[in-house]
Formats: C-alpha cells, structure tokens, sequence
C-alpha cells in the first residue's frame, strides 16, 4: 500500500509542529460557537488543507455540509417552518463546529504519521506519557479501520448474516464483526506495543529521528493564517 503522505508535492509539504499549532488554534476557535463569517472562513481553510493532502472526497464533504446548513440558515425564518423542523434545523446548527473540528482532526492524522508526530513532539520536549498515547491512538484507529472493512468484505462474500444485512439481521451483523473485530484488536495492540518496545519509545533518552524537521514558506503561511484566524475571531466580537 502506497503512503499518501509520499504523494504530496515537496512544496506543499507542513512540518507537524505547524500542523499541531493548526489543530489547536482552529479547533479552539471553532468550538467557541461563533458562526457567521468566521466560521465559513474556518471551513474555507480546513478544505484547502484537505485538498493539499489530496483529500478530495473529504473537503467536498464538508464544504457540501456546510454550504447547506448555511443555506437552510439563510432561507429558514421563524415561523416558516414546523416546530419539528426548526428544533431539528437547530441541531444541526449545533453539530456545524463539531463537524468542522472533525475534520481539521481528519486532515492532521493524514498530515501527521505516528512516526512523524513523535519526532515533532519529541522536538517540542513534550513530555511522552502525551506522545506515546497520543501516537498509538492515531495508529490504532486506522488498523481497527482497516480491519472492520476486511472483516465486512468476508462477511458479504460468505453471504452472512443473509438477505437484509444489517437491518433484519441487527445482533446477528453486530456478533459476526464485533466477535472478530475484537480478537483483532487484541493482536494489533500487542503488535504495536512490541514495536513501540522495540523502537525505545519507553527509553528516558529522547530517541534521534531520521525524518526531516524544518519550517518552510508553507509552515509560515499557515501560521500567519492561523494569526489571521485569531485577529478576524476577536474582529466580530469572540473577546
């Protein structure tokens, strides 16, 4: 399987510092709950960073769930619609900054490989009971990931649980993957701790990195952009 990370031009290219720096700053501003402009210029940012790691399906996503909640915004007015469609429009209006942090979280586990977030925060002298949980959780994830979507696949080609799926067949789909997913768990957490072992990420010497750390023209224009970002959320009125 080829790394996506190798598929990114050298020139777009954003030391994990600055993408932890990204994270913080946008996260933190968004769930704030300020909307309006600011919120749409968040957005605008999290896709571009998306497309740059060729997450296309990605940013159209959040730029096609936001776009229409900002529309059923524009057009809805109080008393237009049923009550059952404003409370329902309102909790939507609620997930909006959750799923913009969503997927700022989903750029930076593209962005950030375990081995290139230990080497950033092993830079910073943040301390490793952070980095090495921190770096286990974002591989762990994509390895259940993976292996739900294997075990699905064996699922259907056996033809289990029958005609239906999921929906006739709730506790039946629930045993067949949640039974296998498990056992894998098991095996993939012991794997990862005897290479986590092995690598000396327990060692109190900071271990050396052979991965390449330095700040380029793109690592500052995300910075004065997340500058900029913090300037326009105090400009309408966050302080």
């Amino acid at each position: 399987m080829v790394d996506k990370t190798l598929l990114v031009p050298a020139a777009y290219s954003i030391d994990v510092r600055t993408n932890i720096f990204a994270l913080l700053v946008i996260n933190t501003l968004v769930m704030t709950g300020k909307g309006g402009v600011f919120q749409m210029v968040c957005t605008a940012v999290v896709c571009v960073l998306l497309a740059l790691r060729h997450c296309w399906r990605a940013a159209a996503i959040l730029a096609f769930c936001i776009g229409a909640l900002g529309l059923l915004t524009a057009i809805a007015r109080p008393g237009s619609l049923p009550s059952g469609a404003m409370v329902l429009l309102a909790a939507f209006m609620y997930v909006r900054p959750w799923l913009i942090a969503g997927f700022m979280g989903y750029y930076f586990i593209c962005a950030a490989p375990p081995n290139l977030l230990i080497a950033g925060m092993n830079r910073l002298r943040i301390p490793q009971a952070v980095t090495i949980p921190l770096a286990v959780m974002l591989r762990f994830f994509p390895v259940i990931w993976e292996e739900q979507r294997a075990i699905r696949g064996a699922i259907r080609m056996r033809g289990l649980p029958g005609k239906g799926g999921v929906l006739l067949h709730p506790w039946r789909t629930l045993e067949f993957i949640l039974i296998p997913l498990i056992g894998a768990t098991l095996r993939s957490g012991e794997a990862l701790s005897a290479s986590a072992l092995s690598r000396g990420l327990g060692s109190p010497v900071t271990p050396s990195s052979i991965l390449p750390l330095k700040f380029g023209s793109a690592d500052l224009l995300l910075c004065l952009l997340c500058i900029a970002l913090v300037a326009l959320f105090f400009y309408c009125g966050g302080g």
